[in-house]
């Protein structure tokens, strides 16, 4: 046991006829050997082996429960922004059916005459106007200008006639 190991516990002995009682002697061990006796106690003993399997199925319980929980808590929200999203789409849709409503011509109609005190105009209250157009001037090309200055410039001309000249004769 460990107790018989940590503590020194006389023993009976036999010496000759005599039975005497005699403590164990002590040897000096290092600190490792301390740890590496207490070690193999600890796996020679059952209890200490059943303790360690517990505590390690404990464990293994406690993180799955705490998964399921979370689990849980993740599907409780779900289902409360599933039932969130619900009521929007509803809400949504009775908006959207008011607005058309609102919007109808007939509906418009009926408030601007029973409410702000309108009325469709009659054919006398109708202006017609004759719209008169100035007539445009034509539009020239855009290098229209650029080609009458160049036939208008001597020193143009004469370049334009030297480069068909070289043209042609190649």
């Amino acid at each position: 046991m460990i107790a018989d190991r940590a503590v020194p516990v006389p023993q009976r002995v036999t010496i000759g006829q005599e039975r005497v009682w005699r403590l164990p002697s002590l040897r000096a061990a290092p600190a490792m050997a301390g740890r590496e006796r207490l070690m193999e106690a600890l796996g020679q003993s059952v209890l200490v082996q059943l303790m360690l399997a517990m505590t390690f199925i404990a464990v293994a319980f406690l993180l799955y429960m705490a998964q399921e929980s979370q689990i849980s808590v993740q599907q409780i929200n779900l289902s409360v922004l599933r039932s969130n999203h619900m009521q929007l789409v509803a809400n949504n849709t009775t908006l959207r059916t008011s607005a058309t409503s609102l919007q109808s011509a007939t509906r418009i109609d009926q408030t601007a005459s029973t409410r702000l005190g309108m009325s469709a105009p009659d054919n006398s209250a109708y202006i017609w106007v004759q719209v008169a157009v100035p007539p445009l001037a034509p539009v020239h090309p855009v290098n229209a200008d650029a080609m009458a200055a160049e036939t208008q410039s001597a020193p143009l001309a004469w370049m334009g006639r030297f480069l068909n000249s070289v043209q042609s004769s190649l």
